[in-house]
């Protein structure tokens, strides 16, 4: 299995070689950070973007909704005949888990992703039993399984960076499904959070860190979505084609607009 692993992150090496910002792909489609230099994780860190490299929910989300949205496209294209006595939503459910559980194990369990996969696994047991999906009750179960399988996890400041950011934005978002919010709203909310997720970690940030970024409340809002929703996406979708297609240039596209905007975050004095 570990040789699946090893094939899995020379294969992403090879595919993101001769990118300048070739760490940041590599991490964020193995959660394997040792090819980011000294320089630049103290420069991430001065951001207030080092979180963006854990893989988190937002990656297995993501993950887990391009398996479930395939799984049901292909379906629907194939035009296949299905007995009506089988539960489709339960087979994309599943094709959607497994591309989630595949993507935290190449990137070698890390504790914000088995945090994620482990309430994504919760979350859909309770929902699939007809339960009422409680979110506490998903951190609950959660926290203990990965506590169960690794207790040093305690050791570990990812755990505790981790719940206690979904604990945050859980108390802050339980009006988040209420599709009639506006775009201003939304953004107050959105803002509101990086607030809360500020304040609330700050203890921690102080005691492992020695400090916190100031500047990181503003930028979060731009690069979050941006290598959550649109950087991640991108790079999942070049890794697949590569095989099939050249589309190295595009990756060179956007490596170089990445490049630029981060060589202009870099010029922010420090003080």
């Amino acid at each position: 299995y570990d040789s699946l692993r090893v094939s899995y992150r020379n294969y992403i090496d090879k595919i993101t070689a001769n990118t300048q910002l070739q760490w940041l792909y590599y991490a964020l489609l193995t959660g394997d950070k040792s090819k980011i230099s000294y320089e630049d994780r103290k420069h991430l860190r001065e951001l207030g973007l080092s979180h963006l490299l854990a893989i988190s929910g937002l990656h297995i989300g993501l993950i887990f909704a391009v398996g479930f949205y395939s799984s049901k496209w292909l379906l629907r294209v194939s035009h296949l005949s299905v007995r009506q006595s089988i539960q489709l939503n339960k087979l994309f459910v599943f094709v959607g888990f497994s591309c989630s559980f595949v993507y935290v194990y190449l990137s070698d369990f890390i504790v914000s992703a088995s945090r994620a996969l482990l309430m994504l696994g919760c979350y859909l047991v309770i929902y699939n039993l007809g339960k009422n999906p409680v979110r506490w009750r998903s951190i609950l179960y959660a926290l203990s399984v990965v506590l169960f399988i690794d207790p040093f996890a305690l050791l570990n400041p990812g755990l505790y960076f981790s719940f206690l950011a979904v604990t945050i934005i859980f108390l802050l978002t339980k009006n988040t499904v209420n599709l009639s919010l506006g775009f201003l709203k939304r953004f107050a909310q959105l803002l509101q959070v990086q607030c809360a997720l500020f304040v609330g970690l700050l203890p921690l940030s102080l005691y492992y860190f020695s400090g916190t970024s100031v500047i990181g409340l503003l930028i979060n809002l731009i690069a979050v979505p941006l290598v959550g929703v649109l950087l991640l996406p991108f790079l999942i979708f070049y890794s697949l084609v590569y095989s099939l297609l050249d589309v190295s240039g595009l990756l060179s596209l956007v490596d170089s607009a990445l490049y630029y905007g981060y060589q202009l975050l870099l010029s922010i004095p420090n003080d």
